[in-house]
């Protein structure tokens, strides 16, 4: 072990003024939200401030465990297609 401690090595030093935010998008699951609420509070603990966006229904989640969340409304209505699922479509079969 080189014996350099990973904690204090987690940011470099070029990041200590002026630090910006970092902002999560992630899988629309509880899961992928949970896992990531510990590396956020590490991220603010350092500086940064962290932000999550996505689906409407994951906002009050997001921000009970005190986080900024930008909600982004979806790409295609559940209540049937729209001008919005063709769009939809050609993004998903492009990717």
């Amino acid at each position: 072990m080189s014996g350099r401690n990973q904690e204090t090595n987690f940011a470099p030093a070029s990041a200590e003024v002026g630090k910006g935010t970092i902002c999560f998008f992630l899988c629309q699951e509880r899961s992928a939200f949970n896992a990531s609420f510990s590396l956020a509070r590490r991220l603010e603990s350092r500086g940064y401030r962290a932000a999550y966006c996505g689906l409407p229904e994951w906002e009050d989640h997001v921000r009970a465990q005190g986080f900024r969340y930008h909600a982004l409304p979806p790409l295609v209505d559940s209540s049937g297609p729209d001008e919005n699922s063709e769009l939809a479509s050609q993004i998903w079969t492009a990717a």
